[in-house]
């Protein structure tokens, strides 16, 4: 890199770092909840805290939840990270969100099977801990990420696509949230690269200004278990198109000439086995096509991580030969980061929390 830090540059960085660690602090811990406590919360243990303590029912929540983990409600440290992270910020769900939703109104919870494949209702216990939208993200505030952890205090359903005992697509509030803005932006000619349960393509599908919805699509069970039970109930189905084919082949015959107006992009299960198929989307995307991601937010929230490890260690004076013998995927992220920052120089503050934003992190992407 070329950037020379000067004092006011290293303490910016210094400054972006430190809420860097206190993000994966909080994500840690509600990690750690979702991993193994989840369902563990009582609707016993959130009533006796609303009672005995005059809390509201999300604070009784988030204080059974620390509890749960073995943390005192009142460590200094939970109360720190509550002034940088909002970590208490937990939030009950209207189960409207589901129940009322369009697709499971024209869908219902219905059940078959593709060998170990199978299409099957799951449900959502009173006070049963899920991620209920993307991670928001303060660029303001050092680019502070909160975690949207959310419960409903009743039994919800929700429909689920299981292959063997991994949960391949569940329409849960993530899924509805998450997919609400880039729904909002589809217009004219459509594609989308997964099919899952078929949400996206119809709500896409119910849009007076969309004309066609093109579903990529490799496995052909669940292409199968989509179109015997979920297609023929849509009212929309005449617009939606299944193409069976790997979706970076697909995606590459539309790098030169694509027909669609608007893409979006949902492959993956998490930020971080959505990453790297990310990077080799952004590198493929054809300029003439608006294309959108599934938990976009998430998935720049955890580039920047590492683009603020490389900029950080670079401060402290870490050079090209420290980054020469990559192991871990880790290590290897962090060399190609290295390479394509080989020219970046930064003089001031602001131009350093810039080139975090996320716009900034969409064209690096592209280019490493």
């Amino acid at each position: 890199m070329k950037t020379e830090w000067n004092p006011l540059l290293r303490k910016a960085v210094g400054e972006l770092e430190k809420q860097k660690e206190d993000n994966l602090e909080v994500s840690d811990l509600y990690n750690a909840f979702l991993e193994k406590d989840y369902a563990s919360i009582r609707k016993e243990d959130v009533h006796e805290w609303r009672s005995t303590a005059s809390m509201s029912e999300e604070e009784a929540y988030f204080t059974s939840l620390l509890l749960l983990e073995d943390i005192n409600p009142n460590d200094p440290e939970i109360e720190r990270l509550k002034e940088t992270n909002g970590i208490q910020e937990v939030r009950k769900i209207d189960p409207k969100l589901l129940l009322e939703n369009p697709y499971y109104k024209a869908v219902g919870l219905v059940e078959d099977k593709e060998g170990p494949l199978r299409l099957e209702a799951n449900y959502f216990a009173p006070y049963e801990g899920f991620l209920y939208d993307d991670v928001y993200v303060n660029p303001e505030r050092n680019y502070e990420e909160k975690t949207p952890l959310g419960f409903f205090s009743s039994k919800v359903p929700y429909l689920q696509l299981v292959d063997r005992d991994q949960v391949w697509m569940s329409l849960t509030p993530q899924e509805v949230n998450t997919m609400e803005r880039p729904l909002r932006e589809m217009k004219g000619n459509v594609v989308t690269y997964g099919l899952g349960l078929g949400y996206f393509a119809y709500r896409a599908a119910l849009k007076l200004d969309v004309h066609s919805v093109t579903v990529v699509e490799k496995d052909p069970r669940v292409i199968r278990l989509f179109e015997r039970n979920i297609l023929p109930r849509l009212e929309v189905r005449r617009k939606i198109h299944v193409v069976q084919e790997d979706a970076f082949d697909f995606l590459a015959l539309q790098k030169e000439e694509s027909q669609f107006d608007a893409a979006f992009f949902d492959l993956y299960h998490t930020a971080d086995d959505g990453l790297p198929m990310y990077l080799k989307a952004k590198k493929a995307e054809n300029p003439r096509t608006k294309t959108y991601y599934w938990i976009e937010s998430s998935i720049l929230a955890l580039f920047r991580r590492y683009v603020l490890t490389l900029l950080f260690e670079d401060s402290q004076g870490m050079k090209d030969e420290d980054y020469a013998h990559p192991v871990s995927d880790e290590e290897k992220l962090l060399l190609r980061l290295r390479l394509g920052l080989a020219d970046l120089e930064l003089k001031t503050p602001e131009e350093l929390r810039a080139f975090l934003s996320d716009d900034s992190l969409r064209e690096l992407a592209q280019k490493i």
